[in-house]
Order: structure tokens, then C-alpha cells, then sequence
């Protein structure tokens, strides 16, 4: 699946529309969120397997975002046993929120350690390969098969069992959940 490139963005009320030659899709936005500059997005599926050496390929249409940012990513342990891989600069921003959680409370500080103790920088080879530390790889459950998805500002690495465990349990329930977030007034 391409990335999204938007070649025009018209605001109106709380929408965003989003225009490019062969698409057109919207983007609901809180009121009171000003939006200057619409980024590009990661979506789609791909599967992909990790080689001997913790080799993984990632799709080239997320390699195009990434060589924006001359490639420099950081991967980490993220929710249901995926990883996490963000571009540099959405790792910034999202270090920029969570600098404002009090560690006061028990429960941050240990989410802040557990988050950014599984950290590593990552960079994709001239091939598009970056490598999964083994601790990750642990941690995700990883032995060769894995999909890649696009969750919207960042990419998530899954086992394949795993994820089409975790697809086949929502995907019953997604209706649901999309009325339980609509009712948060998105």
C-alpha cells in the first residue's frame, strides 16, 4: 500500500481533507488542534521474515518516510508484544509529551523505564534492513515470520502467530470499538 503524500490540505471546522491525484480521505481532528503542516503516514500490512542475523526487511514504502530523516530510527518494546519503530524526529516528540507525566507515580516511572530501557537506535542498510536486537526479538515473540504494519505515526513489528491472533480477537469487535472512539467526539 502507498504512503501518503498530501498535495493539497483544506481545513474546515474540525476536518482535515486530504487531496492527492488518486484519493481523497479526511482526518478528524479534536477542536482547538491547529494543524500548519499534514505529515506523510505509515499504513498497510506486510509480511515480511527475519533472517539468521535479526535482518529485517522493511517495506519500501516506509523506507521512503524514513530516508527523509536520513534513515535514523528508534525501535522499542511496544503494547500486545509488538515493537515500536519510530522515525528520529517522532521519537523527539513523543520524548517531548512523556517528559511532562510526573514520576511521582509509580506506575510512570515504571512505564518510562520498561519503554525506554528496550530503546535502540536503528538505521536501515543499503538493502532496507535494519536489525532486531535479540532482547525485542524476545520480547515480540519473533523466530523468522513477522508482520509490518502502519499504525499511523510510527511502524509496528509483530509476530505473524501473534498478530493474527490479536487481528482475528478485534476484528469481531471492531465495530464496537470504532462507536466507543466516535464517542469521544473525534
Amino acid at each position: 500500500m502507498p504512503r501518503l503524500l498530501c498535495e493539497e490540505v483544506f481545513v474546515k471546522s474540525t476536518l482535515v481533507f486530504l487531496f492527492d491525484k488518486k484519493s481523497f480521505i479526511f482526518i478528524v481532528v479534536l477542536s482547538g488542534v491547529k494543524r500548519d503542516k499534514v505529515g506523510e503516514i505509515f499504513i498497510g500490512e506486510y509480511r515480511h521474515t527475519i533472517d539468521e542475523k535479526n535482518r529485517l526487511i522493511i517495506p519500501s514504502s516506509f523506507r521512503q518516510v524514513l530516508k527523509k530523516e536520513e534513515g535514523n530510527c528508534i525501535i522499542t518494546k511496544g503494547f500486545d508484544r509488538s515493537l515500536f519503530l519510530y522515525t528520529f524526529s517522532e521519537w523527539q516528540s513523543l520524548g517531548s509529551k512523556l517528559r511532562n507525566l510526573s514520576t511521582s507515580r509509580s506506575d510512570v516511572r515504571a512505564f518510562l523505564r520498561i519503554f525506554f530501557s528496550g530503546a535502540h537506535p536503528v538505521k536501515p542498510d543499503n538493502q532496507g534492513r535494519i536489525t532486531i536486537p535479540q532482547a525485542l526479538k524476545d520480547f515480540a515473540c519473533i523466530k523468522d515470520k513477522v508482520v509490518i504494519i502502519g499504525a499511523f505515526n510510527k511502524i509496528e513489528i509483530w509476530s505473524q502467530d501473534l498478530w493474527e491472533n490479536y487481528y482475528k480477537e478485534k476484528k469481531d469487535i471492531y465495530e464496537q470499538i470504532v462507536e466507543k472512539i466516535m464517542d469521544l467526539g473525534i
